[in-house]
C-alpha cells in the first residue's frame, strides 16, 4: 500500500498484536517505506486498555481467548477510536480503509462513525459470522452499522455485487467485502 499512495500519500497501519506489528515494522523498513505509519494499537469504539491473547502455534492473536486454540500468551494492549486518532493527528483525507479485526468490526465501525461520514472512504471489511458471534454480534449487525453511509457491496472472492438483504442464514459466511460509494 505504501507504494500505491504515491509520494504525498500516507498509510496508517494499526496492529494490536506485538509479534505481528514487529513483522510489519520489518517489512516497512526492508521496503524503505517512509510514508507508512505503524501504530501498535487496535481500533475500536473506545480508547482503552484490554487483554490481548497470542498463539505462537497459529501466529495470530485476538482479544477473545476463545478464538484461539492455544493462547499461550497474554498481554495488555491499547485500543483507540479512529475518530479520535484522525482528529488528534489532523488527518485531512482518507480514501481507503482495510478492516481485518477478527470479529470486532462493530466496535471499529462505531469508533469510526465521524470519519466514515466525513471522508466516505472505500473499504474492504473481512467478515466471518463465527468470529462475529464469538464477539457478541453478527454479520447482519455489521451491515446495519454501515448501511446509513450508502455503500454498495461486492464480494472480493467473486467480484460480484452483493446484497446483504438476500442472506437469510449467515452461518458459515466468511469473505472480504468491498464497500464503495
Amino acid at each position: 500500500m505504501g507504494n500505491l499512495v504515491g509520494i504525498n500519500g500516507r498509510v496508517f497501519s494499526f496492529e494490536l498484536i506485538p509479534q505481528i506489528a514487529q513483522q510489519q515494522k520489518r517489512n516497512i523498513e526492508l521496503n524503505g517505506l517512509k510514508n507508512v505509519v505503524l501504530e501498535m494499537s487496535g481500533l475500536g469504539d473506545d480508547n482503552k486498555e484490554i487483554e490481548v491473547f497470542w498463539s505462537e502455534k497459529w501466529n495470530t492473536g485476538n482479544i477473545k481467548e476463545n478464538l484461539l486454540e492455544s493462547a499461550a500468551k497474554k498481554r495488555i494492549g491499547k485500543i483507540l477510536r479512529l475518530d479520535d486518532y484522525v482528529l488528534e493527528n489532523k488527518i485531512e483525507k482518507i480514501d481507503f480503509i482495510k478492516c481485518d479485526v477478527d470479529g470486532s468490526e462493530i466496535g471499529f465501525l462505531k469508533g469510526a462513525r465521524k470519519t466514515l461520514s466525513k471522508f466516505k472512504p472505500s473499504m474492504i471489511i473481512e467478515l466471518n459470522e463465527e468470529c462475529q458471534l464469538r464477539h457478541g454480534s453478527s454479520c447482519s449487525e455489521v451491515f446495519d452499522e454501515i448501511a446509513p453511509y450508502g455503500y454498495k457491496y461486492k464480494l472480493v472472492s467473486t467480484n460480484e455485487k452483493f446484497d446483504p438483504l438476500s442472506i437469510k442464514d449467515w452461518r458459515g459466511f466468511s469473505d472480504n467485502l468491498l464497500c464503495i460509494l
